[in-house]
């Protein structure tokens, strides 16, 4: 929200639900794919191994559609695991501040206060709708592009990333 000489910029916000879903989505999206394509040639091969005389266009659309109804069936799950997550968590629905410099990161909730190192940054991934900032390879900070109140706020924040992420 405001902006200094120094490049500091303090932005807040509250992650809402739809924030966390889009985030858990862009953690898991390769993986789903590639789930999606194993359970289709694994039902591949078993539909080819137990019912051989079936035509080759027909088999595919039984392991497609078998695939689909796993794969709904793990979405439907994930779902509800992330619901489940998002409920039982009462500081994640805290309001955030975050102020952004080229010292680092620092994060503030309630009364804590959290400051990151730009060392201790593994990697930072932009998407359409947010930005994940991985302390580790399971562990991101999720800032929403909503929490930016202007689109020189954003700007400001890419800048800070590109002179101080590799």
């Amino acid at each position: 929200m405001s902006l200094n000489e120094n490049k500091e910029l303090t932005i807040s916000g509250t992650l809402s639900f739809d924030d966390f879903k889009k985030y858990n989505y862009h953690v898991k999206k390769k993986a789903e794919l590639y789930y999606f394509i194993l359970i289709t040639l694994i039902f591949l091969l078993l539909l080819n191994l137990f019912s051989p005389d079936l035509s080759l266009g027909y088999t595919v659309f039984l392991a497609l559609l078998v695939a689909v109804i796993v794969e709904l069936i793990r979405w439907a799950i994930r779902y509800l695991r992330i619901k489940k997550e998002f409920t039982s968590d009462r500081m994640i629905k805290n309001e955030i501040i975050y102020t952004i410099s080229p010292d680092g990161i620092q994060q503030q909730r309630n009364r804590t206060n959290v400051h990151i190192d730009w060392k201790d940054i593994l990697f930072i991934k932009e998407h359409k709708e947010l930005f994940r900032i991985h302390l580790s390879k399971n562990k991101a900070i999720v800032l929403p592009k909503g929490f930016f109140p202007s689109e020189e706020d954003l700007h400001t924040f890419k800048e800070i990333i590109s002179q101080n992420i590799n």
